[in-house]
């Protein structure tokens, strides 16, 4: 993944972003089973999921899909907020980062975020 990966989905996708260190890791197995069963929720916010473990990444919920080597750019861009072993961030259309937490976020507080925004809230308006 390159740093210009991230930036195709400027005005496209919001962007969430799971880092964790460990397959295996308990938060991590928690957000993904929630994620994917809320998939449609996910499509319809325009959402992209990236899995960031070590310096591997794939994209989307799919457990069995195959990983990437992710370039140091996009990493440094990852890690560059938090030392956790396990955070999401949650980037807007714009590409700016919205929300970081150290912590599992349920689809139902990811979807109340994401529909509070404006521009969310156009597109709703436009539905």
């Amino acid at each position: 993944m390159t740093a210009q990966e991230f930036s195709q989905h400027r005005w496209k996708n919001r962007i969430l972003i799971i880092q964790f260190d460990e397959v295996g890791q308990k938060n991590y197995s928690e957000q993904l089973r929630d994620l994917q069963a809320h998939r449609a929720g996910l499509d319809e916010r325009k959402l992209v999921v990236y899995q960031f473990c070590g310096e591997q990444y794939r994209i989307g919920t799919d457990e069995q899909a195959n990983w990437k080597k992710a370039d140091m750019a996009v990493l440094r861009k990852v890690k560059k907020n938090t030392d956790d072993d396990f955070s999401v961030t949650l980037m807007g259309l714009d590409g700016g980062v919205k929300l970081q937490q150290a912590r599992v976020l349920t689809t139902g507080e990811l979807f109340g975020i994401i529909d509070a925004m404006p521009m969310r809230a156009r597109e709703i308006n436009r539905q």
